[in-house]
């Protein structure tokens, strides 16, 4: 019996080095969702063989079903995950990620099976105490709560997937001096990038140094991204500094990062709509936003002016992965760029139809 008990242990001595080497990897394999840290993928499928290979000789030693001894490993592993976290509630975490929590989120969570809903009220079932407690007020009112490390990464396919159906672009203009740096550790929200040429109008800064109702943070503490790059903004800028503005494609994955907002409108202006919702920037006004024009018979529309300049804003920073491609307005800044820039993996292109 003693044989055995350390033959046992030993095992779950090797599970354990293994997530102590890959922090996560345990309890992604158990519960067939996507690791919270980076593994390079070749490592990631050898380390997911050996877990299943010690699994299985535990239920050989011990005569348990696979079922029981992977729901007793994900217990220990979920509860040390959850012990180093702070728990939120379904409304907030659906706030930072930008999913509406009635209906969709809390739909969503009970199609996973970690949510039941009874007598107009939620619980969590067996599956879903691996990720959520409760919590109690003074009044003894009690709602769930959320682990949002812990599932966060099975979370992440169901935000991929809604913004996958939403179709557009995104674009950040900046002057041409800037791009070394840009490509090196990325683009940084205003109130934390030093050394650069700033090309924003001052004006409209001052606007943005009010803070944001969702999360409480400035809107300097963004970084402003256009659907339509073509917009007033540009206009200016290319008048202002000519054959000097380049515009960087952001990959829209970026939309997915926590406490991002979208401006129906100039996000400076204060009768501009700030949304947190993926599923209502689904139904804004597209036609207008990706407009071509801001005037009308002569006179400029206003609204359309604004709309056209409605922004997708990105707390803190935007990795240089992100970014696919920087635009050009002609071939002479194209093979300026293509002679001072070299060993990046964007794609320069020249791209008169997004200039004036």
């Amino acid at each position: 019996m003693n044989i055995l008990r350390l033959r046992l242990q030993k095992l779950f001595d090797n599970i354990e080095a293994i997530n102590y080497e890959s922090p996560g990897i345990v309890l992604a394999e158990l519960t067939q969702t996507e690791i919270p840290r980076k593994v390079h993928k070749i490592t990631e499928k050898e380390l997911n063989i050996q877990i299943k290979n010690n699994i299985d000789t535990i239920c050989k030693l011990s005569n348990s079903s696979y079922d029981k001894v992977v729901n007793s490993l994900i217990k220990k592993y979920a509860k040390s995950s959850i012990e180093k976290s702070l728990f939120i509630s379904t409304t907030s975490y659906g706030k930072i990620i930008g999913i509406d929590a009635k209906p969709y989120f809390f739909d969503y969570l009970i199609d996973l099976g970690f949510l039941n809903k009874i007598d107009n009220k939620y619980e969590l079932t067996s599956k879903g105490e691996f990720f959520g407690s409760y919590h109690c007020n003074d009044k003894n009112e009690q709602w769930v709560v959320w682990n949002k490390e812990l599932l966060d990464p099975i979370i992440n396919p169901f935000k991929e997937k809604l913004i996958c159906h939403i179709d557009l672009r995104l674009f950040h203009m900046t002057h041409i001096s800037n791009l070394n740096k840009i490509l090196d550790q990325g683009l940084f929200a205003h109130s934390k990038i030093t050394n650069y040429v700033d090309i924003s109008n001052y004006d409209v800064n001052l606007r943005r140094v009010r803070k944001e109702k969702y999360h409480n943070f400035k809107l300097h503490d963004y970084v402003p991204l256009y659907f339509n790059a073509r917009n007033a903004m540009l206009y200016q800028k290319q008048i202002e500094c000519p054959h000097q503005i380049v515009i960087l494609e952001i990959d829209k994955k970026v939309i997915n990062q926590d406490y991002t907002k979208f401006s129906k409108g100039n996000a400076a202006r204060d009768d501009s709509k700030i949304e947190t919702s993926k599923y209502k920037l689904i139904n804004f006004p597209w036609s207008d936003i990706y407009s071509k024009t801001w005037s009308e018979d002569n006179h400029i529309n206003i609204t359309k002016k604004s709309l056209m300049m409605s922004e997708c804003l990105i707390y803190n920073h935007i990795t240089a992965e992100n970014i696919r491609r920087i635009h050009c307005e002609n071939i002479e800044t194209y093979s300026k760029l293509k002679s001072t820039l070299t060993g990046i993996k964007q794609e320069i292109v020249i791209s008169p139809d997004l200039f004036f």
